[in-house]
């Protein structure tokens, strides 16, 4: 194994400067690469989800661990129930994550 600083040494070395750039159309874009940053206009996705399968929990109810919370909810499309404090819920990828999590 070698170091950090010895791997991005190497790395550089093997790195070379964009030439000059052009713009394409999108279905042209295959074995190119950018030369600037690309930023969406929209935020994808539009909300705060949840990456995996889990529970979740507020980080206020764990403050003395352990700590037991009944799960009380599951995660669904339509958004959160109003009793949140002292529980657990259920939660699936992709699902909307309550606020104050």
């Amino acid at each position: 194994m070698i170091s950090l600083d010895r791997a991005l040494e190497q790395l550089l070395a093997q790195a070379t400067a964009l030439g000059q750039t052009e713009t394409v159309a999108n279905r042209r874009w295959a074995r190119t690469r950018a030369g600037r940053a690309i930023i969406s206009s929209v935020a994808v996705p539009p909300l705060d989800n949840s990456e995996m399968d889990g529970y979740a929990v507020r980080c206020a109810d764990l403050a003395s661990v352990p700590a037991s919370l009944p799960v009380s909810q599951r995660s669904r499309r339509g958004g959160w129930a109003s009793r949140w404090p002292r529980f657990a819920a259920r939660i699936f990828t992709g699902a909307p994550i309550p606020s104050g999590m």
